[in-house]
């Protein structure tokens, strides 16, 4: 202090210092102080069917969750399942969305198996709280299958968490789920009155189908139920926008743009590109966070950021 003057400084504490790089049709993030390399998905393996069963996206998320995966020779792999701090999921989430709800997904049935629903919920919602910054809701269905929201979980076999429209649901088993399953086997005594003329052979096979099938939709697939729930929660809101917005935006940074210029320009240009999102990867998550252009150049997302309108 000298003469009534202060002098003050902001000093920003950076975590770490990661870099967006192209990895063949994706892109990957590394983490200069870990080494960790986490392998974008960019797609939903949760919910659509399209891409659970990929075996390239499959083998992507084996990269993030196990502690080392050869590919090339299994019995060498790790399968501890890989640690992330808080801060490190949070700023992945924003880069890949669905790489993250795959790996919560996958540690929480690890760490807690799927007998110990309160483990595995616990994680979920932990997770959800560090992302959104609140605790979720828990939602349960009437009867005849009308969501409400519900002050408590007691019952946790028969509700639903907010954390499971994003990182997988479990099986509800309530009256409404009761009813599906009296439906599904109606369903089957009907198939069996009619089916005498067959062998005993195909008509097992085709109760064996009712059954599965009767059964599936009881006790309620995770899409469906999402679906559902989604509707209920915020008026199909979550999806329109996940619609709305591109969640392959560092992908694209890194495959599509040889100068900062013309990625600014279409940034600008496209609404797809969430500058929110861009803005809390830059500002917000105490990452210096560097991305990789097409043409080999490296430059600091921050540069975006002040390119932007």
């Amino acid at each position: 202090m000298d003469g009534g003057l202060v002098a003050s400084c902001t000093v920003r504490v950076v975590i770490d210092t990661v870099i967006i790089q192209k990895d063949g049709a994706y892109n990957k993030v590394v983490f200069n102080k870990s080494g960790k390399v986490w392998r974008c998905i960019n797609h939903d393996v949760i919910f659509d069917v399209h891409y659970m069963h990929d075996s390239t996206l499959i083998r992507r998320g084996n990269h993030n969750f196990y502690t080392s995966f050869d590919e090339n020779d299994p019995s060498k792999t790790d399968k501890t399942p890989k640690e992330y701090t808080d801060d490190e999921i949070k700023l992945l989430y924003a880069i890949d969305p669905y790489g993250v709800a795959d790996y919560v997904q996958r540690y929480a049935s690890a760490q807690f198996y799927v007998d110990d629903l309160k483990g595995v919920l616990g994680y979920k919602d932990r997770i959800f709280k560090v992302l959104f910054n609140r605790k979720p809701k828990y939602f349960a269905r009437t009867i005849d299958g009308v969501w409400y929201e519900v002050g408590d979980c007691e019952e946790i076999n028969e509700v639903l968490s907010e954390s499971e429209m994003y990182f997988g649901m479990h099986p509800i088993y309530d009256f409404h789920t009761f009813l599906g399953i009296l439906e599904a086997f109606s369903s089957i005594l009907n198939m069996v009155f009619l089916t005498n003329f067959f062998t005993s052979t195909i008509a097992g096979t085709v109760i064996g189908k009712i059954v599965k099938a009767g059964l599936l939709r009881a006790l309620g697939m995770g899409s469906v139920l999402r679906r559902e729930l989604g509707s209920y929660v915020a008026g199909n809101a979550f999806e329109k926008a996940m619609e709305k917005t591109s969640l392959e935006w560092a992908l694209s940074f890194v495959s599509l743009y040889d100068s900062l210029d013309d990625l600014a320009d279409a940034v600008n240009l496209d609404l797809n590109y969430n500058k929110q999102i861009i803005d809390y990867c830059a500002c917000q998550t105490g990452y210096n966070v560097l991305f990789e252009l097409k043409d080999g150049t490296v430059h600091n997302l921050n540069n975006v950021c002040g390119m932007l309108d």
